[in-house]
């Protein structure tokens, strides 16, 4: 299983030392599969046309805490959070 890297962010207590974590793959893949399949029915809801607009897809940021936790930026997964990921949910033809 390949090993991930994030960068907490820096505390004044920390400052200096060294602040990269690896995080556990398999709970992250579990996270980041079991939000977006909290998602997904939330944005099948969407209207494909409304008016003269169109939604063809939808982009997520999400951030990735150092335990591995992902959540949306700015929710407050966990303080010192600093990778994110970006998802598209694009919608099929």
């Amino acid at each position: 299983m390949a090993e991930i890297w994030v960068y907490e962010k820096d505390d004044p207590l920390t400052r200096g030392a060294d602040n990269w974590r690896t995080i556990d793959s398999e709970l992250l893949s579990k996270e980041l599969s079991a939000l977006i399949r909290s998602v997904v029915p939330a944005v099948d809801s969407i209207p494909p046309k409304t008016g003269q607009m169109q939604v063809s897809e939808i982009e997520l940021s999400l951030t990735v805490s150092a335990s591995g936790r992902v959540g949306f930026i700015g929710s407050g997964v966990e303080a010192g959070a600093e990778a994110s990921i970006k998802v598209v949910l694009k919608r099929t033809p």
